[in-house]
């Protein structure tokens, strides 16, 4: 099974101080790999060497993308648009963005989002 990551998912430790990584082990109890499109990291990359306020949480989020193993996936174009075309039926999708959600729901992919701002939960 597959567990695609999205940008502002992986900014989730950083802005919340939630593990992701062990929230997704205890929401999903079937063997999983972690899914990251370049596109996505080329993003996170972007931010990480901005001067914006979550530049340390992308800094963050790309040296979990590493610790955890996550597989990087080649993604061209927009990142919400590399997604869709990849999700269907059987795969997760972690992502916070609500026009992606839909249009993944659509498709028949599964969704974990933040909740509470305190835990992961499937949408």
């Amino acid at each position: 099974m597959r567990v695609i990551l999205d940008t502002n998912f992986l900014l989730i430790p950083g802005q919340f101080g939630i593990d992701i990584f062990a929230e997704l082990e205890r929401l999903i109890i079937e063997k999983f790999d972690i899914i990251v499109f370049s596109n996505v990291r080329g993003e996170l990359e972007a931010i990480a060497d901005s001067r914006k306020a979550d530049a340390p949480w992308a800094r963050l989020a790309l040296g979990l993308i590493k610790a955890k193993g996550a597989k990087i996936v080649r993604g061209e174009g927009p990142v919400d648009s590399a997604i869709r075309k990849a999700a269907g039926p059987g795969d997760i999708v972690g992502t916070n963005d609500r026009k992606l959600r839909a249009a993944l729901k659509a498709r028949g992919a599964r969704l974990i989002g933040l909740k509470g701002k305190s835990h992961l939960d499937f949408v």
